[in-house]
């Protein structure tokens, strides 16, 4: 892995061996590296080399460093486009990945001043509220809080849920879906959230705010979202 005779850097040297290992598949992502004595003492290379080669490869991406655990090959997070008005049912589907839920929530409530603003309802309407944890092939992505008139989601079931809202309220109530408006911000996770999502209290998650309207302007769904920073990120494209 290291020749001390050749004229490139040892601690590129070591980058460079990491980094075949992890394109070619021998190291797995989610796989956890040897503590750096292992690099120390097996290749009679200081603890310095070593810090740099992996800080090298955790800027490019590779690599990430969890607290109180070590260094572990990065999980490539999925990627949605914001350009997009789709489900998280659709986005694994897409991927060809298998998507969950487990209901935390499901209840009739009765419309905040804030939800009745986003909602264009009355302070006071009915209204559906669901919570439910969102997986791709059994790994927990995201708790998702869906607000819905409740005449939009009166016939609603578990079982329709499933599916998607999105499919239940195109196919069970002929409406048109139209466009979406989202804000995303940082935060932090904290023990509640943390249990869920299987991470570990205070990891970085994103949380998204959506409103979503139906082509004759009426909203529909007011959803927040919490998803692992690690597992998801969102692109977008700009002209000028």
């Amino acid at each position: 892995m290291i020749d001390k005779n050749s004229p490139i850097p040892l601690y590129f040297q070591l980058e460079q061996a990491i980094r075949e290992r992890i394109e070619s598949g021998s190291l797995l992502p989610g796989e956890m590296l040897p503590p750096e004595r292992h690099y120390t003492e097996s290749l009679s290379i200081s603890r310095m080399t070593v810090r740099h080669a992996m800080q090298a490869l955790i800027e490019d991406g590779l690599l990430e460093r969890r607290r109180n655990k070590g260094l572990f090959v990065k999980v490539r997070p999925y990627h949605q486009s914001l350009s997009k008005l789709t489900s998280f049912s659709e986005d694994m589907q897409a991927r060809g990945l298998t998507a969950s839920s487990s209901i935390l929530e499901w209840k009739e409530i009765k419309l905040s001043s804030l939800a009745a603003d986003k909602l264009q309802k009355e302070i006071g309407s009915s209204a559906i509220r669901i919570k439910r944890l969102r997986s791709a092939d059994q790994e927990p992505i995201a708790v998702e809080t869906i607000t819905s008139p409740l005449e939009m989601a009166k016939d609603l079931t578990e079982n329709k849920l499933e599916e998607s809202f999105y499919a239940y309220l195109e196919k069970e109530m002929g409406l048109t879906l139209h466009r979406a408006e989202q804000e995303i911000e940082a935060d932090l996770a904290d023990e509640y959230l943390a249990d869920l999502l299987k991470v570990t209290p205070g990891d970085a998650v994103l949380r998204i705010h959506r409103l979503s309207y139906l082509d004759d302007g009426r909203p529909f769904e007011y959803v927040t979202s919490t998803y692992r920073a690690d597992k998801y990120t969102f692109t977008s494209s700009f002209y000028r």
